[in-house]
């Protein structure tokens, strides 16, 4: 890494970095739920739908940093 993408990661706010924590613990326990309504024996349609929300949820935070982070790039771009 270069010393500016340093010096950008030291600067970021803290709410981001709070943020970031709190989505990870929310994908954490809703794993954590799938699994307990599997061992418990809940309705097969509840199960299917906390699978579905276990990967999607990801892939559309995934999808939409990948966006925002690709017209951040052409604004800076842009800007020079």
């Amino acid at each position: 890494m270069s010393e500016t993408e340093n010096r950008e990661k030291q600067n970021r706010p803290t709410w981001i970095r709070i943020v970031a924590i709190t989505v990870a613990v929310l994908l954490l326990l809703m794993i954590i739920a799938t699994m307990i309504c599997a061992f418990a024996g809940a309705d097969r349609n509840i199960i299917i739908g906390l699978l579905m929300c276990d990967i999607l949820i990801p892939v559309f935070i995934w999808v939409f940093l990948k966006i925002t982070g690709n017209l951040s790039d052409k604004k800076k771009r842009g800007s020079k």
